[in-house]
């Protein structure tokens, strides 16, 4: 983009995307975690959000590399994190059907006991 108007254009659609995977985690964590782990939750979120970050800057202050490169660098750090993840999640439904586990993990059972528990409690939210 060589243009106000098209960098403009590209920031405008991508807007409201990025702000909610910027917003979304920590929404999910308060919501979710009890009132006395959500600090400590919250601080590890923060911490696996910069620490990616200060990595890059350290990489690029040592090897001195350009933005092009940093971009192809995410680019394929991307590409094998979502291998890896269609790898795992295909070892996990293959282990969940295999042990009698039904398709779901202890810890989704326990998320689900205490939605029911709030359930019933009568709060009205789940």
């Amino acid at each position: 983009v060589t243009e106000r108007w098209g960098a403009l254009a590209i920031i405008s659609l991508l807007g409201a995307v990025w702000a909610v995977t910027q917003s979304v985690p920590y929404a999910i964590v308060a919501e979710n975690a009890g009132t006395e782990e959500v600090g400590r939750l919250m601080g590890k979120l923060n911490v696996f959000v910069v620490l990616p970050q200060m990595l890059d800057l350290l990489f690029v202050y040592l090897t001195g590399a350009t933005a092009r490169a940093m971009l192809l660098l995410g680019g394929l750090a991307a590409l094998v994190a979502a291998v890896l993840g269609l790898a795992l999640s295909r070892t996990h439904k293959r282990d969940t059907h295999t042990n009698g586990g039904g398709g779901h993990s202890e810890e989704s059972r326990v998320w689900a006991g205490r939605w029911e528990e709030e359930a019933e409690a009568g709060d009205g939210e789940l």
